[in-house]
């Protein structure tokens, strides 16, 4: 599998979580919406390298936090 068909591929499964989840009203259609937006800017428009840096940071320096669940 090459390096585009394993982003596709990412792409579609988050993006599947994120619907399933606001579907199933775990979160709410705010946040549903965030997240996709955020996704879309990482994955497909490869923009605002700081914020995901920043974002990957916190997730090393927050793992297990209950935001997790």
């Amino acid at each position: 599998m090459t390096f585009d068909e394993k982003k596709k591929k990412l792409y579609a499964e988050s993006a599947s979580i994120i619907a399933d989840m606001g579907i199933r009203n775990k979160i709410t259609v705010e946040e549903m919406n965030f997240l996709l937006s955020l996704l879309d800017i990482v994955v497909v428009k490869k923009d605002q390298p700081r914020l995901i840096q920043t974002l990957r940071n916190w997730v090393n320096n927050n793992a297990g936090s209950e935001i997790d669940e």
